[in-house]
């Protein structure tokens, strides 16, 4: 376990939520291949997984969250009680989606929230000067 704190949050959509999560003392977090996801153990006694956002190697953590109307308490609980300067427990960040090193060309489809670990894998694909498309339905 890890803990984080909440050094952003931002309204991307009417129902999507950005969190900026740092170490709560500036110390480098754990390093993470595009595709990773952790586990955020948020209050009330949820927990819940989370997509990594970013390309590795910005010295945060960024998750989109979106509001689901018939929400378990994940969502909820992030959008109605968690706010800037928290702290959080997390996992250490975990990848069962990563890119496959090699290809000639990579094609990323996405639809709604599921785009936020495409988002990762686009940068982390540019920055290698890798070939890819992106469909975003």
């Amino acid at each position: 376990m890890l803990t984080v704190r909440v050094a952003r949050i931002a309204q991307q959509t009417p129902e999507i939520l950005s969190f900026e999560l740092v170490h709560p003392w500036g110390r480098a977090l754990p390093e993470y291949e595009a595709g990773a996801h952790i586990d955020v153990h948020l209050p009330g006694g949820f927990a819940r997984q989370y997509s990594l956002a970013e390309a590795p190697g910005a010295g945060r953590y960024l998750i989109g969250v979106k509001r689901e109307p018939d929400s378990r308490g994940g969502s909820a609980s992030l959008h109605g009680r968690v706010r800037t300067g928290d702290l959080l427990p997390i996992s250490a960040p975990r990848n069962t989606f990563a890119l496959q090193r090699g290809a000639a060309h990579h094609l990323l489809l996405a639809a709604g929230i599921g785009m936020t670990p495409l988002l990762a894998m686009a940068q982390a694909l540019a920055a290698r000067g890798e070939a890819f498309t992106l469909f975003v339905f």
